[in-house]
């Protein structure tokens, strides 16, 4: 007996196994060369460091969490300085192992992902059964059938003031240009950007296909799409957007027949959203629930079609949101806009920013009753399907 107390007192004063960090630089002079190899070492709880400047090259692309609980960020902390270049041969990061919450991306940019035949899904990033982190990420001139900057299967991840900017889908059956999120994920997006993505059929922005899907604070411009939803499509599943805005978003070809926010079946939630001034298409088309919105200035539209009969109900307005400088990408409110908490209180603040500043707003919590909010060259793509 004395020796098993001695035994066990001596197991409660051993010292805690601590993480480990580790860096990885580009020219391969760090901890280890290749940030693959310091992948394969760590274990749940490390973390790897990569240092500023462009890695590239097979162990520096197709990044594997391998499961692993592990946290991957740029050292500086500062945005678009560590960068992933795939070069059109690969893509960035892989999550396939069951990765949790714990499994971290952070402050890395990952440009010219491609998904590659024979993989079809997530130029930028794959998330298929697996539930990661991302945050203060960028996804640039990645391509894909589905999902041109990230893909999600049956996936629930977090990203965070993340951007997914003029990322392009292949062929002319995908979908989901800056991010596709498909077969029961539930995802969620809290001040994103999604910004001058394309897709040659839905969801220039984002297309949700029988999902969940959250966005907060989020801002959609500039992205185009040939079907349907140029900023988001939302095909039979649960949307919902709060606080976000939503402008200058294109539907290149069937235009009045579609929406910036495109909705199959019922289940999309529209909360303190600004969608205006959309080229060709309505500013929503299809089934959906708004509640203090702005629609204003669509070309083919604002409260009409399915959702004509909630104009001037529950807060929502067709006013001119007075933006500060659209197309300079400033998408702060005038002092007098009629979307600044002051014009409407019974709302508070309509869309992603405040007035006359440029950092994301706080934005109010969906009801409790609503469901949870869950290369070759862009350019040369972009040229090919039109």
């Amino acid at each position: 007996m004395r020796l098993t107390i001695l035994v066990l007192g001596a197991a409660l004063l051993w010292p805690a196994a601590s993480a480990t960090t580790y860096l990885v630089r580009p020219d391969g002079l760090g901890d280890f060369p290749f940030i693959q190899d310091a992948i394969n070492a760590a274990v749940n709880g490390d973390v790897i460091e990569l240092g500023d400047g462009i890695f590239a090259g097979p162990r520096n692309w197709n990044l594997d969490y391998l499961g692993k609980a592990i946290t991957i960020r740029a050292q500086s902390g500062v945005r678009g300085v560590c960068i992933i270049d795939c070069w059109n041969l690969a893509r960035g990061v892989i999550f396939q192992s069951g990765e949790g919450p714990q499994s971290r991306l952070e402050g890395v940019t990952i440009l010219n992902g491609n998904s590659a035949p024979p993989g079809y899904f997530g130029g930028g990033c794959l998330i298929q059964d697996s539930s990661p982190t991302i945050a203060d990420c960028e996804f640039s001139y990645c391509s894909s059938q589905y999902g041109g900057g990230a893909f999600c299967g049956n996936a629930s991840p977090t990203f965070t003031n993340c951007t997914f900017r003029e990322n392009a889908i292949q062929d002319i059956y995908g979908g989901g240009g800056g991010i596709y999120i498909q077969a029961s994920s539930n995802v969620s997006m809290s001040g994103c950007v999604f910004e001058s993505n394309w897709a040659a059929t839905t969801g220039g922005g984002a297309h949700v296909d029988w999902s969940t899907a959250a966005f907060s604070g989020c801002t959609f411009s500039g992205n185009s799409c040939a079907t349907a939803g140029a900023g988001v499509c939302a095909f039979h599943s649960q949307v919902t957007l709060v606080g976000c805005t939503l402008v200058d978003n294109e539907e290149r070809e069937h235009g009045p027949a579609t929406g910036v926010i495109s909705c199959y079946g019922q289940g999309v939630w529209l909360l303190n959203t600004i969608v205006a001034f959309s080229v060709r298409g309505l500013g929503v088309w299809g089934e959906a629930s708004l509640e203090c919105c702005d629609l204003f200035g669509n070309e083919a539209g604002d409260w009409v079609g399915g959702i004509e009969g909630q104009y001037g109900t529950n807060g929502n307005i067709g006013l001119d949101p007075q933006l500060c400088d659209a197309s300079g990408g400033d998408f702060t409110l005038e002092a007098d806009s009629p979307c600044g908490p002051d014009f409407n209180p019974d709302c508070g603040l309509i869309g992603a920013f405040g007035i006359g500043r440029a950092d994301a707003a706080s934005v109010p919590e969906p009801p409790e009753d609503e469901p949870p909010a869950a290369a070759v060259t862009w350019g040369g793509l972009k040229a090919m399907f039109r």
